[in-house]
């Protein structure tokens, strides 16, 4: 039987101010966390997170960039997915799994640290 670990809060700080280093990009993790094997299209995504195209278009660029998100092409559209890499997908799992107040507040101190280095 396979134990489940448990990454501390300075792990997924550490891995969001490296990969999502803002509040999208943190709900965006949280959303594919939630539904890891699903692909969705940016307007989707959008829709469902409630932000502007423009501010997704970036999250989703750097995202895969980043080997978060996997992008596929499928009759001309393009979807995006939480990526096959297991490690990643460890963390997107293990953010949804927080409350939505503790990743606002994670993120905001990631986005303190980053102003911080600036």
């Amino acid at each position: 039987m396979a134990v489940r670990s448990v990454l501390t809060e300075e792990q997924l700080l550490r891995f969001l101010e490296q990969y999502a280093g803002d509040r999208l990009k943190t709900e965006l993790l949280a959303f594919w966390g939630r539904h890891p094997n699903a692909k969705f299209t940016r307007s989707a995504i959008s829709c469902a997170l409630d932000c502007k195209k423009l501010d997704m278009d970036r999250a989703l660029k750097d995202m895969v960039e980043r080997g978060l998100v996997d992008m596929h092409k499928h009759n001309g559209v393009t979807f995006y997915s939480l990526t096959a890499n297991e490690e990643r997908r460890r963390v997107a799992l293990e953010l949804a799994a927080l409350g939505w107040d503790q990743r606002r507040l994670m993120s905001r101190r990631v986005g303190q640290q980053n102003r911080a280095t600036a």
